[in-house]
């Protein structure tokens, strides 16, 4: 729910795998501005959470981590290394030894550069401080 909120206050246009989960009392579809109709790949499909710049064809995608391994995390993610792409695996942050081995393995060397690691911590951070700063940025009248 956080990474859609997120992507949707930075103005980018978000999807979700997962778009039937509950979230509140409403569902995660509520929270997406693109249907899986509308994704040109059925790659993107699979992903956990996107976020899509329209104007310059930019992609964030975005994989959960918490009951499955980071491997298929990343396996997701080099099906579509010919994308304008960063790839970001979201985790507890004692899963960041096996991202890095991952990262580091010679079957992921075409999207190693593009793949950051985010502690589940960090992400409610992130969410918090980009909250605060998008009400300065309305004070200020900023896009």
């Amino acid at each position: 729910m956080k990474l859609l909120e997120l992507g949707n206050m930075l103005g980018f246009k978000t999807y979700t795998a997962d778009s039937g989960k509950k979230c509140g009392n409403g569902q995660l579809r509520e929270l997406t501005s693109l249907k899986p109709e509308e994704l040109t790949r059925s790659e993107l499909k699979r992903i956990d959470v996107m976020w899509y710049y329209e104007v310059r064809a930019i992609y964030k995608l975005f994989e959960i981590v918490l009951t499955t391994n980071i491997r298929a995390g990343f396996t997701n993610f080099s099906e579509l290394s010919d994308l304008h792409a960063d790839f970001f695996i979201i985790a507890d942050p004692g899963m960041k030894r096996e991202f890095d081995k991952v990262r580091r393995s010679r079957a992921f060397s075409i999207i190693r550069e593009r793949a950051r690691f985010i502690d589940i911590n960090e992400l409610n951070k992130l969410c918090e401080s980009t909250k605060r700063w998008m009400e300065h940025a309305k004070i200020l009248n900023l896009p």
